[in-house]
């Protein structure tokens, strides 16, 4: 009974521990190209920001939206913003002090879990990539189950 529940245990775990193992892992480094600084979506309660005024009250709930400003607007509605701080040399001028939005680029850019199975890696000329974490042996072994 007690090793029954002790291979239940470590068995649970085993199993958790392989859900939760990323599928994708981040590779590369950074080419300071800025692009990562520019073109911006940004999200108020969980939603891409589409107005004027959600921006504004973005600004009123999180200081780091004051960091950019309006830059352009997607077909969809969705407007685009840049880092006010972004030198002409693609350099951050605070980047010491940069929000950590700007500190876990490109991980904070996916906006949802099939961002990257949907094709869409980091922007252009960006250093950064997606690399897959499991192999093909474990994606016929899963098929297998």
């Amino acid at each position: 009974m007690i090793l029954g529940r002790i291979t239940d245990f470590f068995l649970n775990q085993y199993t958790k521990l392989k859900i939760s193992r990323a599928k994708y892992v981040r590779a590369g480094k950074c080419k300071a190209c800025g692009n990562c600084c520019r073109s911006i979506k940004l999200l108020l309660d969980g939603e891409l920001i589409k107005t004027e005024e959600q921006f504004e009250i973005g600004k009123q709930c999180n200081p780091v939206f004051k960091m950019f400003y309006q830059y352009s607007q997607t077909p969809e509605g969705v407007l685009l913003f840049s880092c006010k701080h972004l030198g002409k040399n693609n350099k951050c001028r605070r980047y010491l002090f940069r929000p950590l939005k700007c500190w876990t680029y490109p991980d904070h850019h996916i906006v949802d879990k099939d961002h990257i199975m949907r094709g869409k890696q980091t922007k252009a000329g960006c250093g950064f990539s997606y690399k897959s974490n499991i192999t093909f042996d474990e994606v016929l072994e899963f098929c297998d189950n």
